[in-house]
């Protein structure tokens, strides 16, 4: 069991806070070889742990990085004080977290949240990347993890990637405040035609044009967050 860094959008920032998207897909690296098949989990006492594929001259190991029971501690675009905008992340202290303006806001502030606005108080926007552990507000628990082709993902999996919240974030077709999930993937299916192709809009908006054709395999995380900061948390046994 460990824990690592894993970035997401805004828009699937807001759906871990409401609490829609409970799964995340990642490009699986480096792909196996064209013509293998995925047939599970390695185990060995002298290596790593692998997920394996099979093919028609040998077997292929890519190593597991995620495993149940792990902890990832969410990147997102953020804000630091106007103050400290000649800092780099590296630069400041842990505390700068729990500091606090003279008119009671919090100091750090998230892209998800707000639109960036550098101005008074508020410092200019930086990017998940360099979002630095002490500043991340939201830890997930890996549940089950699985391998698959990106094209394998089902209606119900769609929705489980929260993409209502990159659909209401693109598209300006109504209000989405009070509806029911019923009634929020009934307009997804308005726009899209399914969840699973707004999905499929929200994967090359990410990764480019071509990723959905080219059918990838991917790692499924599901998860559940915790909105708190991973060194806040118990200690695991």
């Amino acid at each position: 069991m460990g824990d690592r860094p894993i970035i997401f959008s805004g828009p699937m920032i807001r759906a871990l806070l409401a609490g829609t998207k409970t799964q995340t897909r990642r490009v699986l690296k480096p792909q196996p070889p064209e013509g293998y098949r995925y047939t599970g989990v390695h185990y060995a006492s002298y290596e790593p742990s692998s997920w394996f594929f099979n093919g028609p001259h040998s077997g292929h190991k890519v190593r597991q990085v995620y495993d149940e029971g792990d902890l990832l501690w969410v990147r997102e675009g953020w804000q630091a004080p106007a103050m400290d905008d000649h800092l780099s992340p590296r630069d400041m202290p842990p505390g700068l977290a729990r500091r606090y303006l003279a008119d009671g806001s919090e100091v750090v502030g998230f892209g998800a949240d707000t639109v960036w606005q550098p101005i008074g108080a508020a410092g200019r926007g930086r990017p998940s990347i360099h979002m630095p552990r002490w500043a991340s507000r939201l830890t997930l628990t890996v549940g089950q993890v699985a391998v698959e082709r990106l094209q394998d993902i089902t209606e119900e999996a769609a929705q489980a990637e929260g993409v209502c919240h990159f659909v209401e974030q693109h598209e300006r077709s109504g209000s989405w405040a009070g509806l029911s999930s019923a009634d929020r993937a009934l307009l997804i299916g308005q726009i899209y035609g399914s969840s699973r192709k707004a999905f499929q809009h929200l994967w090359e908006t990410l990764h480019g044009t071509e990723a959905w054709e080219a059918n990838p395999w991917v790692v499924v995380i599901s998860f559940a967050t915790t909105p708190a900061n991973i060194d806040s948390l118990p200690e695991q046994p």
